[in-house]
């Protein structure tokens, strides 16, 4: 009979932690309601200063329009396939093409430059798509673009990479593939103002 005691206390041990792995655990896919994560990725091979900073830039943008919610608990920057995925990907890269796509079936948007030059044209490109109607013009030096703040209406700036007019950063061509998107709410989610 001693034999039996230590088997049924394994036994009962292991339906025990059976069952919490069943039903008490929780599931990594689920996400609480209204929460919203961002990741920033790159090829591997490609992490230079250049996309540190249209990411740093682009890490800003998505706080400032956010109200702060977008901030770095829940943006994730690294390269492509060693982040976890968010509710939307935005990946930065040189290229062959200075470009924007955006694709909706998979909530992606590549950003993207023929050099490093080319990369922050794009970067502010996306900066100033994402500001849309609360862009006002760029200070005298070009560094920042000018916004209005969306809680209270007053004008901050905004990093501005490329030293471009609006202008000329507006020849950036955006693709969107997969029919029409709001990218303000593309990119910030719940916590679009």
């Amino acid at each position: 009979m001693r034999v039996e005691y230590p088997l049924v206390a394994i036994l009962i041990v292991v339906i025990a932690a059976a069952t919490y792995l069943l039903i008490g655990m929780p599931k990594h896919e689920e996400r609480p309601k209204g929460s919203w994560n961002v990741t920033i990725a790159y090829p591997a091979g490609q992490s230079s200063g250049g996309i540190a900073l249209s990411s740093y830039s682009i890490t800003l943008t998505l706080s400032f329009f956010s109200g702060g919610k977008i901030n770095n608990t829940n943006i994730a920057v690294g390269s492509l396939g060693t982040v976890k995925e968010g509710n939307v990907t935005i990946v930065l890269r040189i290229s062959n093409e200075t470009s924007i796509r955006i694709f909706s079936s998979n909530s992606t948007v590549v950003v993207q430059g023929k050099d490093q030059d080319g990369l922050f044209a794009a970067t502010d490109r996306l900066i100033l798509a994402i500001a849309g109607d609360y862009a006002l013009d760029l200070d005298s030096s070009r560094n920042y673009l000018l916004v209005v703040r969306p809680s209270d209406g007053k004008s901050v700036g905004l990093q501005w990479l490329g030293g471009y007019s609006i202008q000329q950063v507006k020849r950036v061509p955006i693709y969107v593939h997969g029919g029409q998107v709001n990218l303000m709410q593309f990119l910030l989610g719940p916590f679009s103002p």
